[in-house]
């Protein structure tokens, strides 16, 4: 890893670590480290930021408290049901952040709730490039640095205790 790179993944880390607290480092490092980032490794982060599950819980317990609180994500989690260690696309990371934060929404995504309105909401509020397309894989870093991000500055998640 050059320099640089390491600084940065550092200040992501330090970054992140203010909304995972209970996440292990190595967990982290991993996702981090990543390439593509994994359907599992952004529903671990999702589910743990929200606190629907535990620390060291199972895969499947992972993806059932992610549908118990949000029924809407049934469609995609059934996508992924197959093998969880598959990359996940940009468009179905857009629906899932999309539907557990309080993303400001266009019309046509509070019409239609898909993950194209979904990735093309995360457009427009600057998260992705224009050039995206939604079938691209995502890499670790930016997935945990908009997971942080609207976790911190978008308020609470849409899920109430």
């Amino acid at each position: 890893m050059t320099k640089l790179r390491k600084i940065f993944a550092f200040e992501i880390l330090l970054f992140i670590s203010s909304f995972c607290f209970a996440q292990s480092f190595d967990f982290i490092e991993e996702v981090v480290n990543t390439k593509e980032v994994t359907f599992l490794q952004v529903a671990t982060l999702v589910a743990q930021d929200l606190n629907l599950v535990q620390n060291s819980v199972e895969n499947s317990e992972i993806t059932k408290s992610l549908i118990t609180s949000f029924p809407k994500l049934e469609k995609i989690t059934k996508k992924y049901e197959a093998n969880l260690e598959n990359p996940i696309q940009v468009k179905d990371f857009s629906q899932i952040i999309c539907t557990c934060y309080n993303v400001k929404s266009s019309l046509m995504y509070i019409i239609f709730r898909t993950p194209r309105y979904a990735f093309r909401q995360l457009i427009a509020s600057g998260y992705f490039p224009m050039t995206m397309q939604p079938n691209a894989k995502l890499s670790g870093v930016k997935a945990l640095s908009i997971i942080a991000d609207l976790g911190e500055n978008e308020g609470e998640s849409k899920w109430k205790e």
